[in-house]
C-alpha cells in the first residue's frame, strides 16, 4: 500500500524538523542584522532543513524519494523573502540532484516550484497582519502540487502519484496551517518587542533618541575611544529664547519650532552620527570620527541652516536661532560626563555671547576663520 508506515514516519519526522526550524526562525528574527541579511541566513536555515529531511525519506520505489523538503522549502520562501527563497532552493535542489535517482529532476523541479510558489503567495496573495488560516489552507494546496512533477517518472504509475498527491495535499495543509501559524506568531512578538524598544528609546514629539538611548551611544563611544579607535565630537543644541517663543505665539507654535529644529539636526547629520532630544529644548548630537574643527563646521552648518528657515504659524513665519556647544573627546581622557560638562561650558559661553552662535570646549584659533567660511559659503547663490 503506497500509504506505508514508512510514508508517515517520514512525514512526523519533516514535521519535528519544521518544528526546530520555526524555533530557530524567532530566534533569527530577533538577530540586529539587515532584512537582506536576515533573509539569507533563514534561507539557509530551511535549506538545511529541506536537507535534514531528505537523510530519513519514505523509499516507495528502487530510487523514488518522498519527504516534506517541498514544503520546507516552500515554507522558507514565504517568511524569509526571495533571497532567502533562493537560498534555500539552492540547498535542497543540489542535494536532490546529488543524491540521483529517477525521480532526481522531478525533485529538483518541485523544490523550485515550492519556492517560487512561497514568494507568490507572500507578496500576492497573502493578506498584511494576522494571516487566517484559510490562506494557510490554500497556501498547502498550492504547495502540494509540487508532486505533479511526478507523473513524468516512467516508473511510477500514474495512480500511485495521485493518491500520493492526495496524502501532500492534507499533508502540506496541516504543516501550513501548524507552522506557518507558529512562525506568524514569532513575527508577530518580535516586531511587537521591537516596536516596544524603539518607543523606550525615542522622544515621542521629535521622533529623535531620547536622553537614555543617547546616554548609551555616549558610552559606547567612550568606550571606543578608550580603545585607541578615532575621536568623536559632542554637540550640545539649545534653542534660544525658547520661552519666550512658547509665551508669544503658544505652546503648538513652540513644539513646531522642536520638530523643525530636530529635521534640521537629521538633515545635516552623516548615517554614522546620532541626534537625540535630551529635554525641552536641549539636543545632543554625536559626530563620530569628527575632530573638534569638523564639528565646528557641521555645528555652523547647522546654527545657519535653523536661523534661515523659521516655521510657519496661522499664516506668519517665525523664526528662531539656536546656540550650540561643542565638545571633543580627544580633549578629554575623563568619562561622558566630563565630555558633556565641557560641552555645557561651551554652549554657556555662546548664550552669553549674544545667542545664535557656536562655541568650542577649548578656544580654536581656527573658529573666527571657520565660521567666516561657512557663512560666506552659506550668502552665495546656489
Amino acid at each position: 500500500m503506497l500509504l506505508s508506515l514508512d510514508l508517515l514516519t517520514a512525514f512526523i519526522h519533516g514535521l519535528g524538523i519544521l518544528s526546530i526550524i520555526a524555533i530557530a526562525f524567532g530566534t533569527f528574527e530577533r538577530l540586529p542584522l539587515s532584512d537582506f541579511g536576515r533573509s539569507v541566513l533563514e534561507g539557509a536555515l530551511f535549506g538545511i532543513g529541506a536537507i535534514a529531511a531528505m537523510l530519513a525519506p519514505a523509499q516507495l520505489a528502487d530510487g523514488v524519494l518522498v519527504d516534506l523538503r517541498s514544503i520546507i522549502v516552500g515554507l522558507g520562501a514565504a517568511f524569509a523573502g526571495w533571497p532567502g527563497a533562493i537560498i534555500s532552493m539552492i540547498f535542497a535542489a543540489g542535494s536532490r540532484l546529488w543524491l540521483g535517482g529517477p525521480t532526481a529532476i522531478a525533485g529538483a523541479l518541485g523544490i523550485a516550484y515550492a519556492a517560487v510558489a512561497g514568494v507568490v503567495w507572500a507578496k500576492h496573495i497573502r493578506r498584511p497582519g494576522r494571516t487566517p488560516i484559510t490562506q494557510f489552507l490554500l497556501f498547502g494546496l498550492i504547495l502540494s502540487a509540487h508532486i505533479v512533477f511526478l507523473y513524468s517518472v516512467p516508473t511510477l504509475p500514474s495512480a500511485k502519484v495521485t493518491e500520493l498527491w492526495l496524502f501532500f495535499s492534507v499533508a502540506s495543509m496541516l504543516a501550513a496551517v501548524t507552522l506557518g501559524t507558529l512562525m506568524c506568531r514569532e513575527r508577530h512578538f518580535m516586531l511587537r518587542e521591537r516596536m516596544l524598544r524603539e518607543e523606550s528609546a525615542t522622544d515621542a514629539l521629535t521622533g529623535l533618541l531620547n536622553r537614555r538611548a543617547f546616554d548609551k551611544i555616549m558610552d559606547q563611544r567612550m568606550a571606543e575611544e578608550a580603545l585607541g579607535r578615532r575621536s568623536f565630537s559632542l554637540l550640545i543644541v539649545d534653542a534660544d529664547h525658547f520661552k519666550m517663543l512658547n509665551d508669544t505665539f503658544g505652546h503648538m507654535a513652540g513644539d513646531d519650532a522642536l520638530r523643525a529644529l530636530s529635521k534640521a539636526l537629521s538633515a545635516n547629520l552623516r548615517h554614522e552620527d546620532v541626534a537625540a532630544r535630551l529635554g525641552g529644548e536641549e539636543f545632543g548630537v554625536i559626530l563620530r570620527t569628527a575632530r573638534r574643527d569638523d564639528a565646528i563646521r557641521m555645528a555652523e552648518k547647522i546654527r545657519i541652516r535653523i536661523a534661515g528657515e523659521g516655521i510657519q504659524q496661522n499664516g506668519q513665519l517665525i523664526r528662531f536661532t539656536v546656540s550650540i556647544g561643542v565638545a571633543c573627546s580627544c580633549d578629554s581622557e575623563a568619562n561622558a560626563g566630563t565630555l558633556f560638562e565641557m560641552a555645557d561650558r561651551a554652549l554657556y559661553r555662546a548664550k552669553q555671547s549674544g545667542r545664535n552662535r557656536v562655541e568650542a570646549s577649548l578656544p580654536s584659533a581656527n573658529l573666527a576663520q571657520i565660521s567666516r567660511q561657512i557663512a560666506a559659503l552659506s550668502a552665495q547663490p546656489e
